[in-house]
Order: structure tokens, then sequence, then C-alpha cells
């Protein structure tokens, strides 16, 4: 029986980001598969069990780990608190592969060079362009020293750069989440890369629960309801799709932006008061991740309106899965997702008057939408299930 670590810099129950839980689907569909399957992750909350625990069915070896993010280009290099306990630990599992899913802020990429001198398979999920750049990028492209200075300021490291890729060629293959990101990579000097879409347990996002009770309890009863699900800030989208729905409210009254996971900051409370969004807009935070299903299932459309190249949005595929239309932005994987006209519309989001027109067409048309929803649930079945996924895993393997 072959014997898989998987590393990440997060992992739930503690972190239900995209890049987290992904490696928690990676880490069940092997296990499942008949392989021993352990987790290497880090938790910066002070009150979380650390050293070995169960999870789901999972060993997992959690590090506490926590640094201003000032020095993120110098510890993401080496992380000599969380390195210190990688090292005893990979010595003690002798594992036969070790897949890495970012590990670019707390688990660092020296832990790289060390599961590659233990002899077993190396490999890289980059689910984001951070091995490369600073911040975050709008297209695939060759990005300058010049502009990694700006963007870095004082958490420049003229190393950094050279030092990952360093580590990187020498790994079995790196994976990226969609062809976008591939490209991106690949202009800056990542190579061995190959493509692997994410999957996602179609299953789960089919259980509806009670959705009148939800919608009763939230008041949208009679609303046309526009979901978000995520980080609601500034590159995600938030400010454009309240300049949208402002527009949309305008000339759908009963229409209602429903954001799901995240809390409402000062700068929201801003935003919101604005573009006079506050009476049109209902912020869900902190809704554990099982119980997100039953919120695709009482929205009219999905949106997806990030303003970078956000390499392969999880909520699309949730979306889908859950038989929803979608409205994505054209930059990053979303149009490797979505099929523009067959499952939803893809568009720029800076141009707030075209996210509001196609957020009004599937509101106002009952039949578009239910066929956009059903070619995206077939479309979620054939190229996006944990199967296809975790099958193209094991083929690397």
């Amino acid at each position: 029986m072959k014997k898989i670590l998987i590393v990440s810099d997060g992992f739930p129950p503690h972190s239900w980001g995209g890049a987290h839980s992904i490696a928690y689907v990676h880490a069940q569909g092997m296990q499942q598969r008949g392989y021993k399957v352990c987790v290497f992750t880090t938790t910066q909350d002070t009150k979380a069990s650390t050293g070995w625990n169960e999870y789901k069915g999972l060993r997992v070896y959690t590090v506490y780990t926590n640094y201003h993010e000032r020095w993120r280009a110098y510890v993401g290099l080496y992380n000599p608190r969380v390195i210190s306990e990688f090292k005893k630990e990979i010595a003690q599992l002798r594992p036969d592969i070790v897949h890495f899913h970012n590990v670019h802020q707390y688990v660092s990429y020296y832990a790289l060079a060390l599961a590659k001198r233990s002899g077993a398979k190396i490999f890289l999920t980059a689910h984001d362009v951070m091995s490369v750049t600073y911040g975050k990028i709008d297209r695939p492209r060759k990005i300058s020293w010049r502009e990694n200075v700006v963007s870095a300021k004082r958490r420049f490291n003229p190393f950094r750069t050279m030092v990952i890729r360093h580590y990187v060629k020498k790994l079995d293959r790196v994976i990226a989440v969609s062809e976008a990101l591939r490209e991106a990579l690949v202009k800056n000097g990542i190579g061995n890369v190959v493509v692997i879409h994410n999957g996602i347990d179609i299953e789960s996002f089919q259980k509806q629960g009670d959705v009148q009770a939800l919608r009763r309890s939230l008041g949208l009863d009679t609303a046309r309801t526009v979901l978000f699900v995520g980080r609601f800030t500034w590159l995600k989208g938030s400010e454009v799709l309240l300049e949208a729905m402002q527009k949309v409210v305008a000339v759908i009254p009963n229409a209602r932006l429903l954001v799901v996971g995240t809390s409402l900051d000062d700068g929201m409370r801003a935003a919101l008061k604005r573009f006079s969004m506050e009476p049109y807009t209902l912020f869900q935070s902190n809704i554990p991740y099982n119980e997100v299903p039953v919120f695709y299932h009482l929205a009219d459309v999905v949106v997806v309106p990030s303003l970078y190249l956000d390499p392969f949005p999880t909520v699309n595929l949730e979306a889908m899965a859950a038989g929803k239309p979608l409205v994505a932005t054209c930059f990053g994987g979303s149009p490797e997702a979505v099929e523009n006209g067959i499952t939803g519309y893809i568009v720029n989001p800076k141009n707030t008057d075209e996210l509001a027109e196609k957020i009004m067409i599937v509101l106002n048309d009952k039949d578009l939408a239910h066929k956009f929803g059903g070619a995206g649930h077939e479309r979620a079945i054939g190229k996006f299930s944990l199967k296809r996924f975790i099958d193209a895993y094991e083929k690397l393997y």
C-alpha cells in the first residue's frame, strides 16, 4: 500500500479556503482509493489542537505558526518553526508520494527540498500565481522585476523567485488548476506544468435541505436572489457587483444580493452606503461548509465577478453541481468552467453595465435560467466530478 503525505498551508476544519478544501478532497479521495494518507498542515488558531489528530477519518499533523505578513517573502521560503516539525515527521512517515498544495505562506518552500531528499515522488499543485509574484495579475503574462518591487515595496526579497524556481524545478511535476494559471507560471519560469482542473463532490451539492424554510427565515420569499459565495473583497469583485446590483434593483425592485461566507466590515459598509445597497444586500457569515449547498438552491443566479486572474473558482463548480446558472468573470480560469451562453454568461466585470445586463437577463427568463442550470449540472458531472479529479492525480502517481 503506497503512502501519500498531503501538505498544505491550511486544512479543514481550521480553514476552508479554496486550496485548503481541494487538499481535503484530494486526501479523502486518495484514502478511498486504498492509499494510506496522512496530512501535514498549519494553523494560526491558538486554540486549535496541534500535533497528530484525526479529522473525517484522516490522520492530520498540525503545527501552530503565525507571523506578520511583512516577513512573508522570507518566512515563506523557510519557516523554522514548521520546517523542524516537517523534517521530523517525514523521516518517521517515509511516504512514497508527497503532494503539496500552496505552501508559500506558512509551510514554506524549503519543505519541497526536504521532501525531495526523502526519496519520495514530489508534486506541487499551484492554486495561484504567488510562486512568481507578490500580488495579483489580470492575465497570463511575464511579470517584471520592477513590478514585483512596486507590488511588494519594503517586503521585497530579491532572491525569492530565484529560490522558488530552484526548488520547484526539482519536482516530479507541477500541477496548475487551470490553463490560464499554467500559462502564467510558464511565462515566469516555472516549467514541467500540467493542468488538472479541480473536482468536487457533485452529490453533496444536490442535497437541497429545507430551501423554503431558509428563504422565509432570510426574508427572501418574494425576492429574485443573486448569490455571491466567498470573500467579498475588492479583488473578488465586491464593488463592481454592488454597482451592478444598483442598476439591477432599479429595474427589478425585488432583486436581492445574498453574500455567503464573509462578515460585514467597515469597508463593505462604506461601499453599501455609496451604492445605496443596504436594503438590498444580506450577509450570512461563518456558515459551516456542509451547510453552504442549501444557499445555492435558493439562488436564482450565482455571480463570480473576480477582477484578477482567479485561477479556478470553486464556486463555479458548486453552482453547476447545484444546477444554477452563472454570470462569471472573463479573468482567470472561469471561462474554462463556465460555457458562455450554455451554462451561463462570461463577462468583463469591470463593465458594470454588461454585468448588470446579464444578471437581469437570467433573473427575467426562468426558462433560460433552468436551461443554463441543467447544462451546468451535466457539465459538472462530466468534467469536474471528484472521480475524474482523483483519476487524474492517480494517473500522475
